[in-house]
């Protein structure tokens, strides 16, 4: 055999061995596979982010006992870190509107 032809035949060899073991792998473990199902338009991967978002925040708020602590969460989660301003005005005008 002429080494091109060697070559070619040890790279099917490598590919067909990296595609079985890749297989395995992904049916041994299913949940680990997200990124494998193709793109996602952009509606569906901003409600997944939503959901992640308010999943969070819910973790947040159900650890705290008080208004005050759901003030000190909300500051925490709306105010630049390092200053006492909010990210934005709505975030502001919903803080002013707790406290009153």
């Amino acid at each position: 055999m002429d080494e091109k032809r060697l070559l070619g035949k040890f790279v099917q060899y490598m590919g067909r061995r990296d595609s079985t073991t890749m297989k395995v792998n992904r049916a041994a473990n299913p949940a680990a596979n997200m990124h494998t199902s193709g793109s996602v338009n952009f509606a569906t991967h901003q409600s997944r982010l939503v959901l992640i978002y308010v999943m969070f925040l819910c973790e947040i708020v159900k650890g705290a006992q008080t208004a005050s602590d759901i003030q000190e969460v909300f500051d925490k989660t709306h105010k630049k870190k390092g200053t006492d301003q909010y990210t934005s005005d709505r975030a502001r005008e919903v803080a002013e509107s707790y406290n009153q």
